[in-house]
């Protein structure tokens, strides 16, 4: 159980700086991109975006 803990604080301690960088996104496009990277999966980023 103690696994599942660290990783759980490493997962809030990345939503942390996720929440911290869109903040700084200035256009539109860059929200855009960035929504759709927390959306998407790995694979699916990589073949939509890196054909």
């Amino acid at each position: 159980m103690r696994g599942l803990g660290a990783l759980w604080s490493h997962c809030s301690n990345v939503r942390g700086w996720i929440d911290s960088s869109l903040e700084k996104l200035k256009t539109p496009s860059a929200r855009s991109l960035a929504e759709a990277a927390l959306n998407m999966t790995s694979v699916e980023w990589q073949r939509t975006y890196l054909p």
